[in-house]
């Protein structure tokens, strides 16, 4: 976001929270990433280590199941392998 406006196509953040907010039963995340989150950075490897804050979950602890689910999902989601 520069201005109040969305720059770029989506967001980590966004991705992420479209499934593991409703998942979770949650009512909002903060994404803590290490590195610069520009959108023209380039990224080498295997990618940034990041944390995801949820808010309030009321569905927790989420079971091993559970979890390989929300990445499977993000996976499809993203296009990304996780």
């Amino acid at each position: 976001v520069a201005d109040g406006e969305a720059v770029g196509d989506g967001s980590v953040q966004a991705s992420l929270e479209a499934v593991v907010l409703r998942q979770l039963g949650a009512d909002c995340s903060k994404l803590n990433a290490a590195g610069r989150e520009d959108m023209d950075v380039r990224m080498l490897g295997g990618g940034r280590p990041f944390i995801l804050e949820v808010h309030n979950p009321r569905n927790l602890p989420p079971t091993e199941e559970e979890c390989a689910a929300m990445e499977r999902e993000l996976e499809v989601w993203c296009g990304l392998e996780l």
